[in-house]
């Protein structure tokens, strides 16, 4: 069978540059904030310099109390502490935000070139101020990145590829500009307690200071005498096992930060599952903080590590929380999101008699929770994707494994991902992105807000698609009688399924060529009516003052005018002013004389046979369809409805959803599937899936009990 495959749409440079444009102008805002908080670490900066005095007296008391360690293993840490000063020089080069960068920089080459052993204070100085120095660094990385995203035409202008900093007030303080410091960013700040080992934490990362570690005593180093060797380490051992002992007592206190939107999030939640356990243990935590309160504190299912503002940002605006640690570059995702939505209810635009009361709503969540429901299958499958530039929705394709073809799955992926928006407000503008042909007034996709059909759909073997915040599922591919299809029909015995489908398909051969037909008689061929018929069709448009193409015209027009207001009012008054207007107005216009009563009788007919359609995107394309009927009906009468009739059957034979025919099972010609088309066969006869779907499992295995 051959498919059709759409080509992928080709962005023309105007939307290159815009692209282009925008992204640059968002990475100007993030380089602007970063170098905000770079300038907050700069050394002309007088908070910094205070900052750098406090640390300096902290680093000596530091100093004092391991000034008994060795004079062979502070000679390891300097030369490790030097080796890691130049490796930071040389990213120090490429990151100079100021003039007083490079004036410290130039000072700091010539003070190691004249003092290459320097004391323990200006180790522990350096390191401080090697600290400070990776955010610039960590920006060039972010940038690179940003630059390399600059060639993805693909949702560019929102990317964020900046890592988290090591300073958690800069991440807030990023966070804050970023989403305009928004009211309802809620930042809930708290402090820990921990039990680290001081030891360890000073001599940071030292490979001589961890090596060699004995149930927490100090690390045993390798000395020169090999005679006075064992003496001497005892000598270490017991100088300082008294000051590392007192080191293990001290508390810690470790500042931190919960982060959320206020209305995406569940309150509830983070009060109970993370504030609460948080401040509960809060002096239990020993070693790692971070790995401590993701594998034993938090109460939350899903939750997972970020190294990325990126990411940050977009568990923000999704309802998520954020915990934040100062000195960690890692935070932790909390799904906590649980803002108000809509309860369960009756589906509004497909009504039913039998059948099960329940219909999506715009929650993607509930809406598969839902499907899986309905469709216990262990071989159902989601596949996520992400549409919107800016929105980041989420849509989900939904079929099942070992039954939908291959090649329609991955036709349907592959258009899912050409799809380049800012914002998808529903399920629509990705059925007119995804759909063959744009030109077509007829549904490729299937609209439905019914759990129980999109089900019944999956184990035909076609593709469901649900979009985030639409309560309407896409289903694909179909033909052209899907649409004239309900899932109520399988509820009634097949005689009187069948007859509810022949009605169909007559009310669609009335609303769509009745009007042309009345038109076509009365104007070219009255000969065809009965004598009595035309004799009181032309006694009442006897004296009438336009034409029979003219009063269908306005007519019908007047009629879609009332239809559409009644759609727009409230509920309580709509029907009634719908009723009330269409007997008003078709009154007065044949007490008027404008029109006469046959076709007041004609135009109610066509309105109420177009209701019966079951899909309403097909009953919009058949009622434009009627007015193409009804003009070429006034210029060639019955030949001109024959001519659109021809040229609208080709072009449903050429027309394609999702590579598979539009027209199947009727061209091509399956046999066995026109047992569920315009009849519904006995349930135990339907045992095959359509076969113009080619699903890989055809058989329903469905005897309906019935010995073979």
């Amino acid at each position: 069978m051959r498919r059709f495959y759409r080509k992928v749409p080709r962005k023309n440079s105007t939307n290159k540059h815009q692209n282009s444009i925008n992204t640059q102008h968002t990475q100007n805002d993030i380089n602007g904030i970063q170098q905000e908080i770079n300038v907050q670490q700069c050394q002309c900066n007088p908070q910094f310099q205070q900052n750098q005095k406090a640390q300096h007296i902290q680093g000596t008391r530091n100093n004092l109390n391991n000034e008994n360690v060795g004079s062979q293993h502070s000679q390891d840490y300097q030369h490790t502490q030097s080796s890691i000063q130049s490796n930071q020089n040389i990213q120090f080069q490429q990151s100079i935000q100021c003039q007083c960068h490079l004036k410290n920089h130039q000072l700091q080459n010539q003070t190691q070139t004249q003092n290459h052993n320097q004391s323990q204070d200006n180790v522990q100085s350096q390191n401080q101020k090697t600290s400070q120095n990776q955010s610039p660094s960590l920006k060039q990385n972010g940038n690179a990145n940003s630059n390399a995203t600059q060639t993805n035409n693909q949702n560019v202008s929102m990317e964020i590829h900046v890592p988290i900093y090591k300073k958690m007030n800069n991440n807030i303080e990023f966070i804050r500009r970023l989403l305009g410091n928004p009211d309802d960013l809620v930042i809930r700040e708290l402090t820990l307690e921990t039990f680290n080992d001081n030891h360890e934490n000073e001599q940071g990362d030292c490979p001589s200071s961890r090596s060699g570690h004995d149930d927490g005593n100090l690390p045993i180093q390798t000395l020169s005498d090999p005679e006075n060797n064992d003496s001497k380490i005892n000598q270490l051992n017991i100088i300082d096992e008294r000051p590392l002992e007192k080191a293990k007592q001290k508390k810690q206190k470790i500042h931190c930060s919960i982060l959320y939107l206020s209305g995406l999030s569940n309150t509830n939640i983070i009060n109970d599952n993370i504030l609460k356990t948080l401040q509960r243990k809060t002096n239990e935590f020993n070693g790692d903080i971070l790995d401590q309160i993701y594998q034993e504190i938090i109460a939350v299912t899903e939750t997972k590590r970020v190294n990325t503002l990126e990411q940050v940002v977009h568990a923000l605006l999704s309802g998520r929380s954020i915990f934040l640690i100062d000195g960690k570059m890692t935070a932790l995702d909390m799904g906590t999101a649980g803002s108000e939505k809509r309860a369960l209810d009756e589906p509004q635009s497909e009504a039913l008699i039998r059948g099960p009361r329940l219909a999506f709503i715009e929650s993607i969540e509930t809406n598969l929770t839902l499907i899986r429901r309905e469709l216990k299958d262990p071989n159902l499958r989601f596949k996520m994707h992400e549409v919107g530039r800016r929105s980041k929705q989420k849509i989900a394709v939904c079929y099942v494994e070992g039954i939908v073809n291959p090649d329609i799955l991955d036709e349907v992926n592959r258009r899912l991902k050409t799809i380049d928006i800012d914002f998808a407000p529903d399920s629509g503008v990705i059925e007119q992105w995804i759909e063959d042909s744009f030109l077509s007034p007829f549904p490729q996709l299937l609209d439905t807000e019914r759990p129980d059909r999109v089900s019944y759909n999956l184990m035909q073997g076609k593709v469901a698609i649900l979009v985030d915040g639409s309560p309407f599922a896409l289903i694909a591919p179909i033909s052209f009688v899907d649409a004239f299809l309900t899932i109520e029909d399988f509820s009634q015995r097949w005689i009187i399924a069948t007859s509810m489908r022949l009605l169909r398909y007559f009310s669609m051969f009335i609303a769509l060529f009745l009007p042309g037909l009345y038109v076509a008689l009365i104007s070219f061929h009255p000969g065809m009516l009965p004598t009595q018929l035309t004799i009181s069709i032309a006694a009442t448009r006897e004296g009438g003052p336009l034409p029979a193409i003219v009063e269908v015209l306005l007519m019908a027009v007047t009629f879609e005018i009332l239809q559409e207001a009644s759609i727009r009012l409230p509920k309580v008054i709509g029907q009634t002013v719908g009723i009330v207007g269409g007997i008003v107005i078709g009154d007065v216009a044949v007490s008027a004389g404008i029109v006469g009563p046959a076709l007041v009788i004609v135009t109610s007919l066509t309105a109420m046979s177009s209701f019966t359609i079951p899909n309403y995107s097909m009953s919009i394309g058949l009622r434009i369809l009627r007015f193409i009927f009804v003009i070429a009906a006034s210029i060639f009468g019955l030949y001109g409805i024959i001519l659109v009739l021809i040229m609208i059957c080709i072009h449903i034979v050429n027309l394609k959803s999702m590579g598979t025919p539009y027209s199947g099972p009727f061209a091509p010609y399956f046999i066995d599937a026109l047992k569920n088309t315009f009849i519904r066969a006995p349930i135990m006869t339907l045992k095959k899936r359509p076969p113009y779907l080619e699903p890989i499992d055809d058989q329903k295995v469905n005897s309906g009990g019935q010995r073979q």
